[in-house]
């Protein structure tokens, strides 16, 4: 038999089963205000839902408070919702006993109340972008959700054998979802490593992996002119002007990363240009980004804006007969090589010097064996 049903009254849930009820966040939860003890450890709400102390997720890049103002006593078990990323998915029921800063709403349950079935719920309407609606914003990608509007909140409230119900059945899906998760990660990382090989082995070997008299020894330095940016100082946000007739487009690192030419809205006047003219870029030039998202490559399309590089580019023009296509696939090899070489295991953080780049030396076929070399690459994509 159907289950019998009602509406709900909650705008983004029409109807639910006709037992349940429709209460107010002030009416299942209260607002907790501990105050903390002498060597507690700081608690942090992450995006993922986890609610753990610091110290047992990672020590490093956190920004410390001196005089912990405002920080509340947390206990194992509490609902956690961070008031500036709870609509990213930051909220959790904690796992530790600890204090956390006044950014944090702890509640603990009014009643028959299971707090998991409610951190579900949360964590739902932050995916539907419901907290995204009703938080006013106060930082890119974050916004400011009070007490007062989950206290305003309307919840749909089964009874507690049936929240109880909801909890296992979704922590048994979650659990499973999650372990197909990490599977499929371990199959792609190892997908990710054999492409590489395949791409490296092809592009310093050749496709039939023999290295014969249709190959040359250069130095990077002899293939191409390497340029990087400006200094920040340089150019800078108060020499921008709207785009007009007679602007010239500032490409960023997004264009690189995005590989799209049209992205970006920066533009600087002809006199700013000319006095920048150095970091011009052209048709068929390549522009590497070199800082946060390290080593992304793009060749300018024929029907770009004119332009320069800004201070977070770099720019390559190739002066010797060479597919650019196959100079990104070698590029890219390279660049992995001397950060492995140079940065002891750590992720590339920036671009290797020019006299380590012009000096690396490398084998580079003919041309007919670089335009091989892509389209067999290309097709292995």
């Amino acid at each position: 038999m159907a289950r019998k049903m009602k509406n709900s009254g909650i705008e983004w849930i029409k109807q639910v089963p006709i037992e349940w009820k429709t209460l107010r966040g002030k009416n299942i939860l209260n607002l907790m205000n501990r105050p903390f003890s002498a060597g507690d450890g700081v608690i942090t709400c992450f995006r993922d839902g986890e609610v753990t102390l610091r110290s047992n997720r990672r020590e490093d890049g956190y920004t410390f408070s001196d005089k912990e103002i405002g920080y509340q006593g947390i206990k194992y078990g509490d609902l956690v919702i961070h008031g500036m990323d709870g609509f990213a998915g930051a909220i959790g029921i904690s796992d530790s006993d600890g204090k956390g800063s006044p950014v944090l709403i702890v509640c603990t349950p009014k009643g028959n109340i299971y707090l998991k079935y409610i951190m579900y719920y949360l964590r739902m309407l932050s995916s539907q972008n419901v907290f995204t609606a009703l938080a006013t914003g106060i930082r890119e990608r974050s916004c400011d959700l009070r007490w007062n509007k989950i206290a305003n909140l309307l919840f749909p409230v089964p009874s507690t054998q049936e929240q109880l119900a909801i909890v296992d059945y979704l922590d048994r899906k979650c659990s499973q979802i999650d372990d197909n998760i990490e599977k499929q990660k371990t199959v792609i990382e190892k997908l990710l490593l054999y492409k590489q090989s395949v791409i490296t082995e092809t592009v310093t070997m050749g496709i039939d992996k023999k290295i014969d008299n249709n190959w040359r020894e250069e130095k990077l330095g002899k293939i191409a002119l390497y340029k990087k940016g400006p200094f920040g100082s340089d150019i800078t946000i108060s020499m921008f002007v709207p785009k007009s007739q007679g602007s010239i487009k500032v490409y960023e690192q997004k264009n690189a990363i995005y590989k799209d030419a049209t992205l970006g809205e920066s533009y600087i006047n002809m006199e700013t240009f000319h006095r920048l003219k150095s970091f011009e870029v052209f048709p068929g030039d390549i522009i590497v980004s070199c800082a946060g998202t390290i080593g992304e490559c793009f060749i300018l399309p024929d029907n770009m804006e004119k332009g320069i590089i800004n201070q977070a580019l770099m720019k390559i023009s190739l002066n010797t007969d060479m597919n650019k296509s196959f100079f990104l696939y070698l590029f890219d090899v390279i660049l992995k090589e001397l950060s492995a070489r140079y940065s002891n295991g750590s992720a590339m953080k920036n671009i290797p010097s020019f006299e380590i780049l012009k000096k690396h030396k490398i084998r580079v076929p003919n041309i007919k064996r670089q335009d091989e070399i892509v389209e067999y690459l290309n097709n292995k994509r």
